[in-house]
């Protein structure tokens, strides 16, 4: 009645502990070799589950508009072993080098995480391995948003915590977002003060400027947003 608008959030992680085999070879792993307790990007495991949501929030959205979208918090909060910060990067992990070189029919042998990225690097084909995951993780954000589309076409997507990983802004970015329904930037660095003894002026100064130097990041790129600061 008031005409307030309402985003669900939802982590847009999936974890993956290990001691769970199921997902032995599908958990993300770092170009250190870094093996993290979430699934993999690449995975069907994180797809189905990311989507299965999403489509959800949307045919509610279908039915009560002021359900506006989702909210997608990319902070990297799994139990265990895990890298802190933004996900998703390139996962070196099994599944997708396997996946990888039976698409592009090239050999790659039996190697330890900690081997992977240095043996792409040395064979040259750590350009082609990077430029096939990108286009892996857009075909999959495509798919969602097409399937959004269907039911609920206003919907929109927003990420957190701004500008973003590699997942976010190469992947998800250009496939969710249009005129129609832009995609939301959420930013964490306004939180508060940079530092607690900064004047109010000068927080509400410096809070400013950070935002139009990140928000910039994601203006290069060309395509519809808004960016929000928290």
């Amino acid at each position: 009645e008031a005409g307030i608008l309402h985003i669900p959030w939802m982590r847009g992680t999936l974890s993956a502990s290990l001691d769970d085999e199921t997902a032995d070879g599908k958990r993300m792993v770092w170009n250190s070799g870094v093996e993290d307790s979430l699934w993999s990007p690449n995975s069907d495991e994180f797809w189905e589950w990311t989507s299965r949501y999403i489509t959800e929030y949307a045919r509610i959205s279908a039915e009560n508009p002021h359900l506006m979208g989702v909210f997608l918090d990319y902070e990297n909060y799994a139990a265990g072993v895990r890298m802190s910060g933004t996900v998703y990067d390139l996962s070196y992990d099994q599944m997708t080098l396997d996946m990888f070189a039976e698409d592009e029919g090239v050999e790659i042998p039996d190697l330890a995480p900690a081997e992977r990225y240095q043996w792409l690097v040395d064979n040259d084909l750590h350009d082609a391995f990077e430029a096939w995951q990108i286009a892996h993780w857009r075909e999959r954000c495509r798919a969602l948003r097409e399937a959004v589309d269907e039911i609920a076409p206003d919907f929109q997507f927003c990420m957190y915590p701004a500008p973003g990983s590699r997942f976010m802004l190469e992947g998800a970015f250009p496939e969710w977002t249009s005129e129609r329904a832009p995609l939301i930037f959420a930013d964490a660095a306004t939180y508060g003060r940079p530092a607690s003894f900064l004047p109010e002026q000068g927080a509400l100064t410096s809070g400013r400027r950070s935002l139009e130097q990140r928000q910039a990041q994601v203006a290069e790129m060309g395509l519809p947003f808004i960016y929000t600061g928290g």
